[in-house]
């Protein structure tokens, strides 16, 4: 039977059964997808016709504080002259003003069919897979920092700033000034994306950080508003959009907060923090050496687990209320100097020679064991 009669049979039985209503329905069933396929062309085309073809998309699909850590990338591609570039996210609000990518673009595998058709290369610089069975993060590279993994695992080369990057307007940062003395706090990040036990500390210390803190600073709260509350803060949980947010802690003395996208905000406005790590990762591995950062120093650390713990989290339980207290005095004494940067270098392995069109590629394993072969992004110059 050909394609036509079998949509003809179709046809008549739709009418026998639904009559000319569920034609219509069944019409409007398959145009659907059709115009939000439509649609998905249009918006990859146009952005096409506006910025030119892509060099390279880059896109993460994690949790926010790894996509503002993709800033980092997007500052080393644009110093080595490699782009156009365009970034995939959920959240395009941290690139508002940003210089470096070319185009941002809402995340979505929706997009990634028309990608394909016109052969632009995508990256995903993941650093590690998620181990189900124990919980936990597997790193590609464990002995190095989460930003130079990511580095490696999109072929940037040499040296690189380890820091990310967040553009406010100065109407922006001035409203960010809200009281004398502002610090900010935040009580609890399990509104993530992937929530995790294993990064909390106690609401109850927190309260005690604020309590002793209050006659020498004004306390900001800031988060989700499912945060637990804490006494003695001008209370903003659920009430700032996160320009706002980025604007107000890049006003404070400092912020303090558990490992997460706060800590990466402060870093990529100019604002040095106390984090409370615990154990689940070591500061080496995802922190900044501007900041106080809290290690829970026991043998089982860093775990890289999300939620299982076997020993009640006694890398969090033994950092004090007295501890972070110390800490925000010791970062405020500091308040007003620059920032200390942190800087890498990106190893070379595997790097080839130049070919017939002067390119240099090398090959790459991404944490799902898949190797694939890249071009080295190199800064000019450099021999790799």
């Amino acid at each position: 039977m050909s394609v036509v009669a079998r949509k003809l049979e179709t046809l008549q039985r739709v009418v026998r059964t639904r009559g000319l209503r569920g034609v219509s329905s069944a019409i409007a069933d398959n145009a659907e997808p059709l115009y939000h396929e439509a649609r998905r062309a249009r918006a990859v085309v146009a952005a096409r016709l506006r910025y030119g073809p892509p060099r390279l998309l880059l896109t993460f699909r994690g949790g926010i504080g790894d996509d503002l850590t993709c800033t980092v990338l997007l500052r080393e591609l644009r110093r080595r002259n490699y782009g156009p570039v365009w970034m995939l996210s959920r959240y395009p609000d941290l690139y508002e003003h940003n210089p470096d990518p070319a185009a941002v673009l809402p995340w979505g595998t929706v997009y990634e069919p028309w990608i394909k058709r016109f052969n632009w290369p995508l990256l995903n610089p993941r650093y590690f897979h998620f181990d189900r069975e124990t919980d936990r993060a597997v790193l590609v590279s464990p002995g190095r920092h989460m930003i130079t993994m990511m580095c490696q695992l999109v072929g940037i080369v040499g040296p690189i700033v380890r820091r990310p990057y967040f553009t406010l307007l100065d109407q922006e940062r001035a409203a960010g000034s809200l009281v004398p003395n502002q610090v900010v706090v935040q009580s609890s990040g399990m509104v993530a994306g992937t929530p995790m036990l294993n990064k909390q500390w106690l609401a109850e210390r927190f309260q005690e950080v604020v309590s002793a803190l209050r006659s020498e600073f004004n306390l900001v709260q800031l988060g989700a508003p499912s945060d637990p509350p804490l006494e003695g803060v001008l209370d903003l949980r659920g009430k700032t959009t996160r320009r706002q947010t980025a604007a107000i802690v890049s006003q404070s003395i400092t912020c303090v907060t558990n490992i997460g996208f706060l800590m990466h905000l402060a870093r990529a406005v100019e604002c040095r923090s106390v984090i409370v790590y615990g154990g689940r990762e070591h500061p080496d591995q995802s922190g900044y050496s501007c900041n106080e950062n809290l290690f829970g120093d026991v043998p089982c650390a860093p775990c890289w687990q999300r939620n299982l713990c076997a020993y009640d989290r006694r890398c969090m339980r033994q950092i004090s209320a007295a501890d972070v207290v110390a800490a925000v005095r010791r970062v405020a004494e500091k308040h007003g100097t620059p920032l200390e940067v942190d800087t890498d270098v990106v190893p070379a392995e595997r790097l080839e020679p130049p070919g017939p069109d002067g390119r240099r590629m090398l090959t790459i394993t991404t944490p799902a064991g898949v190797t694939r072969r890249i071009e080295a992004k190199l800064l000019t110059g450099a021999a790799g």
